[in-house]
């Protein structure tokens, strides 16, 4: 499975034959790799969240494909966890998100995530535990569309200090969000961020513990 989201709309890639349950979402079927392409610019241009489930007859090649057609942006982040569980979070732009940004020439994807956390919140004692995943999100420019790769990290910190959000950076809030409190703002934040914790940061956790 592969997934891509642009603004709150989910496109999840899958090989033909591996059929996914989902009442709410549209089905399409293609043939050729190239196809893929007309599909990400038309679709998804709605405020609703909608999900395109895409079954590919060369789903390797199709994958090929979109990441070979768009620009790509790497930016690296981390779900950063304190003592009491409670995870760290901010608000942008008036949405609440996961402290991320574009990893800098000579950064390795952990320095570039563990820099981000530091300068968008002021968290300090930063450890990366492990690498979760990677995000994809087609991102709307003057000239079409670029494909920004978020790579996340599970990170935790026993800072207890003062949070500062980076203003320069439109960041109005950083907080620490209480563990029962989580689905509640992850609710108010992308799509995809909420689609991602399901996904991969609870059984990372778990993992963690074990």
């Amino acid at each position: 499975m592969y997934k891509v989201f642009k603004e709150n709309t989910t496109f999840i890639l899958v090989a033909n034959g591996n059929l996914i349950s989902n009442d709410q979402a549209v089905s399409i079927c293609i043939d050729k790799p190239q196809n893929v392409i007309e599909l990400l610019s038309n679709l998804g241009n709605s405020q609703e969240d909608d999900t395109y489930i895409i079954y590919c007859a060369k789903l390797k090649d199709t994958i090929k494909t979109i990441e070979n057609h768009f620009p790509t942006k790497v930016a690296a982040g981390g779900w950063t966890f304190n003592d009491t569980n409670s995870l760290l979070m901010i608000k942008r732009n008036n949405i609440w998100d996961i402290p991320k940004g574009h990893i800098e020439k000579g950064e390795t994807l952990e320095e570039c995530a563990i820099r981000e956390v530091e300068e968008e919140t002021n968290v300090k004692n930063l450890k990366i535990n492990n690498k979760i995943g990677i995000s994809r999100h087609l991102i709307s420019k003057k000239n079409g569309y670029i494909l920004k790769l978020s790579h996340w990290f599970l990170m935790t910190s026993n800072y207890s200090g003062k949070l500062k959000p980076q203003k320069s950076e439109d960041i109005t809030k950083a907080k620490w969000i209480d563990k029962n409190s989580i689905d509640k703002y992850l609710d108010k934040a992308w799509l995809s961020l909420k689609n991602f914790y399901y996904d991969y940061v609870i059984d990372s956790k778990l993992n963690l513990k074990d």
